[in-house]
């Protein structure tokens, strides 16, 4: 962040005001009469809570092994080396002979950044096991039920809180047709779906994952405590239920994780808008005040989320924003608001009236 002079310094007695302008120079407002300006930025809040504060993701792949050779993203994800927690019933692999095994259970699975939970997850009638050749360690490997019947993933241990799951299950053509699966979440006394992969053939790991075609989710799942979430793995149209992969990444209300410690802070509640960096500069005349800032923006969430970003009588102007973000004014508050996961950089203008305020 760069450093200058804040604009929220309110002279409490009569004084000089230093402004920084945009040419750098630090200009003084005469010492007999001072002004004000009314408004007050509520960035510097929000930049304590990035460092302490993050998202819960869990990612699971589903095949043989010892462990997941996938890394990073797949549909969602926080970074390039995500963690991804491999789910097996045959190690190293599966041979001709061996007994089959159906059901199973990995507890303690680790989030992406490797830190410990009290996730689990259970599987029940999947004993096949087969592959795909997208290029993508975890979409080429899937778990799969037998003569036509569903197969079902338990999870159990989530947080009480609202949360995203990404699912992935898809079989290219073999001896059979393409398979694509429906998938239906059951948590507590709610029932979402089916929603049913559509699939793409051909699809490379190159190529950008779309949602109903390599995955479907099911958005803002509400978990309650000690409630386990069923998935249940429907078989396509071609007869077989199969099971890739599973992302579970919370949307923001369940209690976040401390990474490190954090300090005591006043202000606005936490968000997931990470403020990467901010720069600001202004200039004053007797009658106004104009910023020029620009920031950095950052969402890891798939839905849509804001923040607080000004306070007090000032104008925004804006140039043309990001696709995804827009700014919503109120009472004296604007928010911003982003709707899509992504990195931004916003320039804004802010024009605030001086009041004169006699000694």
């Amino acid at each position: 962040m760069n450093s200058t002079t804040s604009p929220t310094d309110r002279p409490r007695h009569r004084g000089q005001l230093k402004m920084k302008t945009a040419g750098g120079q630090r200009r003084k407002l005469p010492a007999a009469e001072f002004f004000y300006i009314n408004f007050a930025f509520l960035i510097s809040n929000l930049l304590l809570t990035p460092s302490t504060l993050a998202q819960t993701l869990l990612n699971v792949d589903f095949g043989v092994g010892e462990k997941s050779a996938k890394t990073g993203f797949a549909a969602t994800g926080q970074a390039t080396n995500d963690f991804w927690n491999l789910y097996h019933h045959y190690a190293p692999k599966f041979t001709p002979g061996m007994p089959l095994v159906p059901d199973g259970r990995l507890d303690n699975l680790k989030f992406a950044d490797r830190s410990d939970s009290r996730v689990s997850i259970a599987v029940a009638n999947a004993p096949g096991v087969w592959g795909n050749a997208s290029g993508d360690p975890m979409f080429d490997t899937f778990i799969f039920a037998q003569n036509g019947s569903n197969l079902t993933a338990t999870v159990t241990g989530l947080e009480p809180g609202r949360y995203h799951f990404y699912l992935y299950g898809h079989a290219d053509a073999d001896v059979t047709g393409e398979q694509n699966s429906g998938f239906t979440i059951r948590a507590g006394t709610n029932t979402l779906g089916p929603l049913t992969q559509l699939g793409t053939p051909g699809w490379k790991a190159s190529a950008p994952w779309q949602e109903r075609n390599q995955y479907v989710v099911f958005r803002d799942v509400a978990v309650t405590a000690s409630t386990p979430v069923i998935v249940e793995v429907a078989p396509g149209p071609n007869g077989v239920a199969v099971l890739n992969g599973l992302q579970i990444i919370s949307r923001g209300t369940s209690p976040p994780r401390l990474l490190s410690p954090a300090p005591a802070t006043t202000g606005t509640a936490n968000t997931n808008l990470l403020f990467r960096s901010i720069a600001y500069a202004g200039r004053v005349t007797d009658t106004e005040a104009r910023f020029t800032v620009n920031f950095e923006v950052e969402s890891l969430a798939t839905n849509e989320i804001s923040a607080p970003l000004f306070e007090g009588d000032v104008a925004l102007i804006a140039a043309k924003l990001p696709d995804a973000l827009r700014i919503v004014s109120s009472a004296g508050k604007a928010r911003l608001v982003c709707a899509a996961p992504g990195t931004y950089a916003v320039s804004l203008e802010l024009v605030a009236k001086i009041t004169r305020a006699e000694p």
